[in-house]
């Protein structure tokens, strides 16, 4: 069964209450997957895509990269910051990760979210 960004936010959001140190770091790593999720088709569409680094990495780069949109760059910059919280979530457990550090990640991530979902609008029917 296959899962969308949306049921990854989703879940992320409603698992925010009364949390362990354990149990933030898990959602702020499913924030950032879901947002990762979300912003990777705008990546794909500019075709930017090459064989060096990982697909996060990519997905990045290829919102960065020029031909510059202000808009595109914006994203890929947030999600860049959120990618460096996850990996302090995920990886970096001999420092304190807490209720800010959390807070912190959801909004980033929502703010991508709403930058996304505004480039998605104006986009031009088909």
């Amino acid at each position: 069964m296959a899962v969308t960004a949306e049921q990854l936010r989703e879940w992320a959001t409603n698992a925010e209450v009364g949390q362990s140190e354990v149990e933030l770091r898990i959602v702020a790593s499913r924030h950032y997957y879901a947002t990762f999720h979300k912003c990777r088709p705008l990546a794909e569409a500019r075709g930017l895509f090459t064989d060096a680094g990982g697909v996060h990495a990519q997905v990045i780069n290829a919102l960065t990269r020029k031909p510059i949109d202000r808009r595109l760059q914006s994203i890929g910059y947030k999600l860049q910051t959120c990618r460096n919280e996850r990996g302090k979530a995920d990886y970096d457990i001999d420092e304190d990760f807490t209720e800010v550090d959390s807070q912190a990640m959801k909004r980033e991530c929502k703010a991508i979210w709403e930058l996304v979902d505004r480039i998605g609008k104006a986009a031009p029917k088909a």
